[in-house]
């Protein structure tokens, strides 16, 4: 149900973000569409997930210390996670490219994947949901700590584009099969 609804606020996020005339803005569109196909595609949702992986740690350190410490963050405090995007003294172009409401969602995901009081409202909630919920949150924050270096950027463009389109090949084989 969740990987549902996500994946419809994703790909609605990506139509508003492939109307802006900037290349990062349509870039961007091209990362949550392939994020927002892999949520209904099983396999490439895990194989995304894995391909992150290589590189995650590395964007994880330049967020924590490149990003939020040296702008005044405290790491292990969870007030201010995100900051004020215009007061980071970070490569910004990327984020000033974004048109503001496709890039609050991606806030609005992180703090709900992170908010155990809100994941525990849930009904029903089973560790397995809370294991995929964990998962989903470290793509986004892939996405939104890319946000702010071209390097990382380019590698969720790469990685997520590859792994959407892999997803829309398992959907495509998946409806073939029930046909």
């Amino acid at each position: 149900m969740f990987n549902m609804i996500f994946s419809k606020e994703l790909y609605n996020a990506a139509l508003e973000l492939d109307k802006h005339d900037s290349q990062r803005s349509k870039q961007m569109a091209e990362i949550y569409e392939g994020l927002s196909l892999c949520l209904l595609a099983p396999r490439a949702y895990f194989d995304l997930f894995m391909r992150i992986g290589p590189y995650y740690q590395e964007m994880q350190e330049f967020w924590n210390h490149k990003v939020y410490v040296e702008n005044g963050g405290v790491l292990g405090s969870k007030k201010d996670m995100f900051m004020e995007v215009d007061k980071i003294s970070t490569d910004l172009s990327i984020v000033n490219d974004l048109p503001a409401q496709p890039f609050n969602l991606l806030m609005g995901l992180l703090a709900f994947t992170q908010d155990e009081s809100a994941i525990s409202n849930i009904p029903n909630v089973t560790d397995e949901l809370r294991e995929q919920i964990t998962i989903f949150n470290q793509m986004v924050w892939a996405i939104y700590m890319g946000a702010f270096k071209p390097d990382y950027f380019d590698k969720n463009l790469e990685v997520f584009v590859k792994s959407g389109k892999e997803a829309q090949k398992e959907l495509n084989a998946s409806r073939t099969d029930v046909n």
